[in-house]
């Protein structure tokens, strides 16, 4: 058979088939179904009559313009000439007495009826007829659609919930307020992210951009201290060893600890000239550490508790409480050359080891606001930490605390005169055993190791340890004599923060109903 014979033949069987039910409606179709096709738009509103007429169609009937099918309602006559007259499913026909079966266009499956043809493509066919790319800038509330961009559409939406007229468009008389609204939108933006570019910021300060630890941070200063010619290529392979070791044991490894720092005070006190005109008192013998390449910038509060460390283990009854802790000294390991922050035979912690035992700390029920605070997380971050984490790490270990709020000045400008006499007073007393104290304000923590006040004037200056102060910068005071002491003194309008925070130890917890108390973290205000 020919060609064109074929296409003959089956535009027969076409227009028989459409002969055979022109006087039942086509099955309906779903508005939003894929063969509820849109292309060829016919308008089929505006048709007039077919002059054909049927016996059974009315004056308001209209014909299909390709057979002899009618309907009354013009979507049903749209349905069907897209049905069978534009790119329809193909209408096979049997040489049996059989109904005509459908063909689905896309593959190779055929149906009985339109709508299981229909269920067919909607469920196995669905996803070649979505267009999730295309933006469509629809009102949702009042369906308006003549907008040039998203922005333009988000004005017009906030108008719906607004003392503004809803449903406002875009015209030359209202250009101006778009024109407004549309700058306010831009400027929310902008601010969203200033703040975001802050919070990134404030995350990087105290150590919360997850970016590093102490071991990553040292290796990488102290290469670019070799690149700047003030670290030697030998110095900075035998720090790298001594850093992995320290890491390893969980011992500092010593490079930063000045020790017998009261007693340097002490003996430069009585061969000062002046030692007369000032009474000193101070906490019992103290060491100071420094941040370090691998804590510089946050590591304050971890060297802060290194010093309190080098107090307690001089006193029997702390150095029992802090044996887990800090650990004894090995006096035959072949390792002991590169340390050199033993006290009293004990190794104080490494800055990893503090953090770990935090992290003990709250798993062990010990300050749970703290731990949500900071994630749970501080071993292996460089994480800031304050009066808060130094007190339930010492309660921890079964150590009393007392952490003391001096909230606000409370003298001229921002000058704590009640905060020195406060201190003055706990190093004045006359114990036999007087640890130093911790001392934290906003960004920085240091440690007190003594007071002095004047015989005649009665002004009080405070003997402060600070981590920031380097080794060399340490041993650059003590090689000054008494009048390096004026680096370490700090008078009433040297400390001007706006609150500060001092952490007292306040003897041992010899029972468990205490040791419980003391997982909830509590403060005195002053005044």
């Amino acid at each position: 058979m020919k060609k064109n014979d074929t296409h003959k033949k089956n535009d027969e069987n076409r227009g028989e088939y459409c002969q055979n039910r022109e006087a039942k409606k086509p099955e309906t179709i779903p508005t939003d179904s894929p063969l509820k096709r849109s292309v060829p738009c016919l308008n089929l509103n505006g048709l007039s009559n077919s002059p054909k007429r049927s016996k059974e169609a009315t004056a308001s009937s209209i014909y299909c313009p390709l057979c002899s099918f009618f309907s009354a309602e013009p979507d049903i006559v749209e349905q069907h000439i897209n049905i069978f007259h534009f790119e329809s499913p193909e209408v096979v026909i049997d040489d049996s007495d059989s109904e005509p079966v459908l063909a689905c266009p896309i593959c190779d499956r055929s149906f009985e009826n339109v709508a299981l043809l229909q269920l067919h493509v909607d469920s196995d066919h669905s996803s070649l007829f979505s267009d999730s790319s295309k933006e469509i800038n629809v009102c949702p509330v009042c369906q308006l659609n003549n907008f040039r961009d998203s922005d333009q559409l988000a004005v017009h939406v906030e108008q719906h919930f607004s003392n503004v007229s809803p449903c406002t468009p875009v015209t030359p008389g209202n250009v101006d307020y778009f024109l407004a609204k549309e700058f306010q939108i831009y400027e929310r933006k902008k601010q969203y992210e200033r703040e975001r570019k802050e919070f990134h910021a404030l995350q990087n300060q105290y150590g919360m951009d997850n970016k590093g630890n102490y071991k990553i941070q040292s290796e990488n200063n102290m290469a670019k201290a070799v690149e700047l010619g003030t670290m030697s290529v030998a110095e900075y392979q035998e720090m790298k060893v001594a850093i992995g070791l320290s890491e390893r044991l969980g011992i500092d490894d010593g490079h930063s600890c000045t020790k017998r720092i009261c007693s340097v005070i002490t003996s430069f006190n009585e061969k000062a000239k002046n030692n007369s005109t000032w009474v000193t008192y101070l906490a019992n013998e103290t060491s100071h550490f420094a941040t370090t390449y691998g804590d510089t910038g946050w590591g304050c509060g971890y060297r802060n508790i290194q010093m309190l460390l080098t107090c307690l283990v001089s006193n029997p009854d702390y150095k029992s409480c802090v044996e887990g802790l800090c650990q004894v000294s090995r006096q035959d390991s072949q390792e002991n050359w590169l340390f050199s922050s033993s006290h009293e035979g004990m190794d104080i912690p490494s800055v990893s080891r503090i953090q770990s035992f935090i992290e003990k700390a709250w798993k062990a029920g010990f300050d749970l606001p703290g731990q949500e605070q900071l994630g749970g997380i501080l071993v292996n971050t460089r994480k800031w930490i304050g009066a808060t984490e130094v007190a339930t790490l010492f309660s921890y270990i079964g150590i009393k605390y007392r952490l003391m709020d001096f909230h606000q000045p409370t003298g001229e400008g921002k000058m704590h005169p009640v905060l020195f006499e406060w201190v003055f007073n706990y190093f004045a007393k006359s114990e036999a055993f007087k640890p130093c104290l911790y001392l934290q304000h906003q960004g920085h923590s240091r440690t007190i190791v003594g007071a002095e006040k004047s015989l005649k004037n009665g002004a009080i200056r405070l003997l402060v340890l600070d981590p920031g102060h380097s080794k060399e910068r340490m041993e650059k005071i003590i090689s000054q004599g008494s009048g390096g002491l004026k680096h370490i003194r700090r008078y009433l309008t040297s400390l001007q923060a706006e609150q500060y925070q001092i952490m007292v130890i306040d003897g041992v917890i010899d029972n468990d109903e205490e040791y419980q108390r003391s997982k909830n973290i509590r403060s005195t205000r002053i005044p």
